[in-house]
């Protein structure tokens, strides 16, 4: 069983998230020293040391806080609403209520590993299903889901860095369109119809 944390342990972790995602504004993670982001926190290295074994290390906390709290919202309006359209609106908005650390770790790690990530929590059901109702062999389930996963992405990085952005449903909109899109393109090429 996981013991609760005090309340000046949250404290000190919330500040060393928020120095990380501050120092990431400015420069890649390799760049990123303990010192200076103790110094930006304004906790001891020592104290780092407690929690943490170096700036990578909690670098992959805060992706994992972050793609679990996704993951958690997307499915729980996927389990209420059954509905995918529903599920991806509510993940865009998280997203966008989280925009500053959404866009930071969007750009600080090489895509593969975000989109890697955040397809173990929001599409292994989504594309189970979808696999079974399109009679997708699992041999080839992968593949789908790679190129649905990095179209997606892209295009949901493009929505958060845009000044006017569109809304989460004229987003969610687009991504279905592409993904039929891609279908009938697949389609009309192949000769299937």
């Amino acid at each position: 069983m996981k013991r609760k944390e005090s309340p000046r342990v949250r404290e000190t972790k919330t500040l060393l998230r928020s120095a990380l995602l501050r120092l990431l504004e400015k420069k890649p993670i390799a760049r990123i020293s303990v010192t200076a982001l103790c110094d930006e926190a304004g906790v001891n290295r020592t104290t780092f040391y407690k929690y943490y074994d170096s700036v990578e290390d909690l670098y992959d906390t805060v992706m994992e806080d972050h793609l679990t709290e996704l993951g958690e919202a997307y499915k729980k309006s996927l389990e209420e609403t059954h509905d995918l359209r529903a599920a991806t609106i509510t993940a865009l908005r998280f997203l966008e209520n989280n925009l500053s650390e959404s866009r930071i770790l969007m750009t600080s790690t090489p895509s593969t590993k975000y989109i890697g990530k955040t397809e173990r929590p929001i599409s292994t059901d989504t594309f189970e299903e979808f696999a079974k109702q399109y009679n997708i062999p699992k041999n080839k389930l992968q593949a789908v889901l790679k190129f649905f996963s990095t179209g997606t992405f892209q295009l949901v990085r493009d929505w958060l860095f845009e000044d006017d952005r569109i809304s989460a449903e004229e987003e969610t909109d687009l991504i279905f369109f592409a993904l039929k899109s891609s279908s009938s393109i697949y389609e009309y090429i192949t000769g299937r119809n």
